[in-house]
């Protein structure tokens, strides 16, 4: 039974690692800025590691989506 929406590609296992280490990557460096007092730009560092996981995921990133 093939899925109802073709337009989803399998991901790859690197493409998954990527992503992963990606949002690892923006989370720790949110976490930095945490430490820093910078909540504005930690604040945009999440929003772009929720994005890779979406992307992992394969669902829209929540921006995307209004």
């Amino acid at each position: 039974m093939e899925p109802k929406n073709k337009s989803l590609k399998a991901m790859s296992e690197e493409e998954k690692v990527n992503y992963a280490n990606m949002a690892k990557s923006h989370t720790l460096r949110a976490r930095q800025l945490l430490e820093e007092d910078r909540l504005h730009c930690a604040m945009r560092e999440l929003k772009e590691a929720q994005r890779y996981l979406c992307m992992l995921q394969n669902n829209p990133s929540p921006s995307s989506r209004m």
